[in-house]
C-alpha cells in the first residue's frame, strides 16, 4: 500500500487512520538519490501521478489477508474520507 498515513476524528468522533493519497511531490530528488532510484524509477514514479494523487494498493495477502475490501465508485466515498 501506497500512501501517507494521517490520524483524526472519524464522523463518530474515534480517532481513526485514513489513507492519504500520495503526490508527485510525496517522494523528492533528496529521497531518489538517498535510495538510489535510477531516471527510469523516478520517470515511473511521475506516471503513476499523470492524473493527480494516487493511492497504490497490493492484492498480496501478506499486507491484505483477512481485510474486506470492496470495490467502489468514487463518487460514492462519504465526504468524511473523500479527497
Amino acid at each position: 500500500m501506497l500512501g501517507v498515513l494521517t490520524s483524526r476524528k472519524g464522523p463518530d468522533g474515534t480517532n481513526m487512520l485514513f489513507l492519504k493519497p500520495c503526490t508527485v511531490d510525496t517522494l523528492n530528488d533528496a529521497y531518489f538519490k538517498q535510495y538510489g532510484w535510477s531516471e527510469h524509477a523516478r520517470s515511473a514514479w511521475q506516471a503513476i501521478f499523470e492524473k493527480g494523487p494516487a493511492v497504490c494498493v497490493t492484492d498480496d495477502p501478506e499486507h491484505f489477508g483477512g481485510v474486506a475490501v470492496d470495490a467502489f465508485d468514487d463518487a460514492d466515498l462519504p465526504s468524511v474520507i473523500s479527497v
